[in-house]
This record gives structure tokens, sequence and C-alpha cells, in this order.
């Protein structure tokens, strides 16, 4: 994955789903950890050049429950303790989605996830 500014991995995730059949299509995504409810890390088949990538996660919400009231972050979530240096590792990422109007964590059916870098 030589040229630059490009994306460098990516994944279709159903979150719902039985942990080894969370993926449905990926690029550069080798293995997927389901750590609790909305907690998942991302593993780089082949590592990133440096922890500074852009990282963009979106998913949506079927039902009564608003898409625009979702949240999907790496760092910094009610609860957590994780840090940046946490999230973002040159081999990985870690990502929490989640309800605002419920302030959990929550696992969505439709997720999505790209990494650009250099």
């Amino acid at each position: 994955i030589s040229a630059v500014n490009t994306c460098k991995a990516w994944a279709n995730i159903d979150g719902t789903a039985a942990a080894a059949s969370m993926i449905r299509d990926s690029f550069n995504i080798s293995s997927m950890t389901d750590h609790a409810t909305g907690n998942y890390t991302f593993n780089f088949g082949q590592p990133m050049v440096n922890n500074n990538y852009c990282a963009l996660m979106g998913h949506s919400s079927r039902g009564t429950q608003s898409s625009a009231s979702l949240y999907s972050t790496f760092a910094d979530t009610p609860g957590s303790a994780l840090t940046y240096a946490d999230c973002f590792k040159v081999g990985s990422v870690e990502v929490v989605t989640g309800r605002h109007g419920w302030f959990a964590d929550g696992d969505f059916a439709h997720m999505s996830i790209a990494i650009f870098s250099n």
C-alpha cells in the first residue's frame, strides 16, 4: 500500500454479529477484536507508517433511535480511560460506538471504518 494519501484500510462491519463473522468485507484489516458492547479494535494487515493517520468511523441505527444521536469516538468516551495514544497505534485502531441519548456504548448492524495515511 504505497500510494500516498489514499485509503490504507477499510471495513464494513456488523457489530451485532458473532465476533468471528462481524467483518462483512474489508481491505488491510487482518482481524477485529470485540472487547465489549460498542468497543472494537481493528488490526491492520500491513501497519501504518506512524500513528498520525486519519480514521473515520460511521454507523447507522434502525428503529426508534435517530441516527443523529449516535456517536463513534476514538478516545475520551464517558466512563472510558482510553487516550489518543491508546487508540491510535501503527498496527491497530480502537473505537467506541454508542447512543448519546442513552449515554451508553452500543453495537450496530451497519458500521464502516476507513483509514487514510501517507
